[in-house]
């Protein structure tokens, strides 16, 4: 069996709902008897779209950490080769992408290339959180708890024994904003 997790999953890192599920989860699997593995993915290059609202993309908080960001397509490329071995199982395999950027330089070069009119603004998660809290949506409440859950905490672990057992990932972001976004996203 094998499951998605988080680059900075422990006990002493679980200060959100989402980072106590996963430690829950990987506990559950590992006592289970169940053959695992575990990946421990950074952040996806897939996700920053999310972050554009109209001619904006929030940075939401101070995200000052580098994130080896990873494309979704090497990402299931090593997913997909870990079910032909039986040398993951029963591992945590830590899954970075070839380049490090901290979330508003990765939101930069995204913009550049697939929507150069949007601009990168900067919220903090208290102010998120308080806008959360007046106008009663808990998704705004949600994601400044996730957003100050990684201002405080970088990549966990190393990926040298996934690229060993799985090949290392190649795609990097400005690869894959080109490949991807060929028209820029608001043409």
């Amino acid at each position: 069996m094998t499951i998605l997790s988080a680059y900075a999953v422990s006990v002493e890192k679980a200060d959100t709902p989402e980072s106590r599920s996963k430690v829950k989860g990987e506990a559950a699997l590992k006592s289970s008897g169940v053959p695992y593995t575990i990946f421990r993915a950074s952040w996806f290059m897939e996700s920053l779209p999310l972050f554009v609202q109209g001619k904006s993309m929030s940075l939401i908080g101070n995200q000052i950490h580098p994130l080896h960001w990873i494309a979704a397509e090497d990402y299931t490329r090593m997913v997909s080769k870990s079910y032909q071995t039986d040398e993951t199982l029963n591992k945590e395999l830590y899954i970075f992408g070839p380049e490090a950027y901290t979330m508003g330089d990765a939101m930069k070069i995204f913009a550049s290339i697939a929507a150069p009119d949007v601009k990168v603004s900067s919220i903090s998660t208290k102010m998120l959180s308080v806008m959360g809290t007046l106008t009663f949506n808990m998704e705004w409440k949600s994601m400044a708890m996730l957003m100050t859950h990684y201002e405080k905490h970088g990549e966990d672990g190393l990926p040298d024994e996934a690229n060993h057992l799985l090949g290392a990932p190649a795609i990097t972001l400005k690869e894959w904003c080109n490949k991807r976004y060929s028209q820029p996203v608001n043409s």
